[in-house]
């Protein structure tokens, strides 16, 4: 992938090139078909260094159009072609100035030189200059050793840390603060996604951030990893803290951290500090903050998202939970309220969900409230409430488990 850096300062290389070769220059217009800049597509300011030398022959200054040939080399001699630049140029009493471009990806820090070959008017080929002349440190300044910047007309990208490091094409605005080592870099490949640190992160979320740690992935929108190893957030708006081996898969979904937890419910906080056998997930905790609003006698349910996202529970899974529920009308419907407490266990076998609770009345301004626990064919278990027919209730329920799954 190439990556297109921007140059810091305007940037002038001066060379002095001596031709000992047999060249004929003549005055006049540049030779039929001769190509112009061919080096990485159309020039990019923000990419673009100026090179600039004096062309004599026998110590007589050029005077024609000629065309150059630059070839970029990580050895001063030998060593590797890294890339090739093309263009024709006028050469005017020895002095030419060439705007080269395409070079950008490959000025990574690391040492480079650069080989010039001239062909004039009337050469049968392109005569090489030598010596081989370092681009240091001008050109290498749009690349500095541990940060690089990514221009876009949107918001410039900043990449630090290890050379490896990228950002995927098209992404604007991403940053990577530094890290990363050979096998493990850090990547950025969602318009403003961030990874601040560590190795082998990943922000694949608009907006996601990696703090740091190890193999860590933030691919949600706006989603969140703090640190630690191997955990996923890749829900909308997911955070996790840290830990080990934690995912966050929902909607507001949270894991502060421990190991092995998995929320993946809307809103869900989950904690865990280990797990059965090889699937995380199977022995935790999790809170659950539902919420609705009842306009009678009626039974109304209690949802995460206040209107569908329900508590599930999966086959093979048993979970014990502690319900507080308030509800509260409002000043025109008397300020009543009420309060409840249930317990309970709940159980999902063969696709069958079974419960056994207790609902004990803390308060209530009106008798004829209530609050209960429902379960749907699909392994929904619900808070139930319903108020009375004149009035208007907003209900808030706080779920805790204890959760076991084989």
């Amino acid at each position: 992938m190439r990556r297109k850096e921007v140059l810091i300062g305007g940037l002038v290389t001066i060379l002095v090139l001596v031709s000992a070769a047999g060249l004929v220059y003549a005055q006049g217009g540049g030779p039929e078909g001769w190509l112009g800049p061919q080096g990485g597509g159309e020039p990019d300011p923000y990419t673009t260094f100026t090179y600039q030398g004096l062309l004599k022959r026998d110590g007589v200054p050029v005077d024609d159009y000629c065309a150059f040939r630059l070839n970029l080399y990580d050895a001063s001699s030998g060593g590797n072609l890294i890339d090739t630049f093309n263009t024709s140029e006028w050469v005017t009493k020895g002095v030419f100035t060439i705007d080269v471009y395409g070079f950008a990806g490959d000025l990574n820090g690391e040492a480079r030189w650069l080989e010039v070959a001239v062909k004039c008017s009337g050469d049968a080929d392109y005569v090489a200059l030598e010596p081989r002349q370092p681009l240091r440190p001008a050109p290498s300044a749009m690349a500095l050793p541990g940060l690089r910047t990514s221009h876009n007309d949107t918001s410039p990208s900043v990449i630090g840390g290890y050379h490896g490091n990228t950002v995927a094409d098209g992404v604007v605005g991403a940053t990577i603060g530094g890290g990363g080592y050979n096998g493990n870099v850090n990547q950025v490949n969602a318009n403003y996604g961030t990874v601040g640190g560590g190795a082998n992160n990943t922000a694949g979320g608009v907006y996601a951030a990696v703090g740091g740690g190890v193999s860590n992935v933030a691919d949600g929108m706006e989603a969140t990893v703090a640190g630690g190893y191997n955990n996923q957030a890749s829900g909308y708006a997911a955070t996790v803290g840290g830990g080990i081996s934690n995912q966050a898969t929902a909607t507001f979904a949270t894991v502060p951290g421990g190991y092995g937890a998995v929320a993946s419910h809307y809103g869900e906080m989950a904690y865990a500090s280990g797990y059965f056998g090889s699937t995380a997930g199977n022995a935790q905790t999790s809170l659950y903050v539902l919420r609705g609003l009842s306009n009678g006698s009626d039974w109304v349910y209690l949802y995460l998202d206040g209107s569908n996202q329900a508590i599930t529970i999966a086959d093979g899974r048993t979970v014990v939970f502690d319900i507080l529920v308030v509800g509260r009308s409002s000043t025109s419907d008397g300020n009543e309220s009420a309060g409840y407490h249930i317990r309970g266990v709940a159980e999902r076998a063969e696709g069958v969900l079974s419960f056994w609770s207790n609902v004990y009345s803390l308060h209530e301004d009106d008798a004829s409230w209530e609050a209960g626990v429902f379960t749907a064919p699909d392994g929904e278990l619900t808070v139930g409430v319903h108020g009375n027919d004149e009035t208007a209730v907003r209900w808030v329920a706080v779920v805790r488990t204890a959760e076991v799954a084989w």
